[in-house]
């Protein structure tokens, strides 16, 4: 995902993502009565696929997926893979 950001009284800015190795980190209950968002967001430009996902669970297990396509979401679960 590109990101546009301005600060007051100053020229916009814009953050390409042009792909390539990316992490994420969920993060949850950082704050009294909220919740994070426990959705991640990866873009891929105009890549069909993704080669290979990597999962590192707060457990220390890994896991991993290969030749993901594009433009969909897809729900992990710990030890059951990937869920409808």
């Amino acid at each position: 995902m590109d990101i546009v950001f301005g600060v007051n009284h100053g020229p916009a800015r814009v953050l390409r993502n042009d792909g390539g190795r990316q992490w994420q980190m969920v993060r949850s209950g950082s704050s009294y009565c909220s919740q994070s968002d426990l959705s991640l967001t990866f873009g891929i430009g105009q890549d069909t696929s993704a080669a290979r996902i990597e999962i590192e669970w707060p457990s220390g297990t890994r896991e991993h997926y290969t030749n993901i396509r594009a433009n969909q979401f897809l729900r992990l679960e710990e030890g059951r893979g990937l869920q409808p």
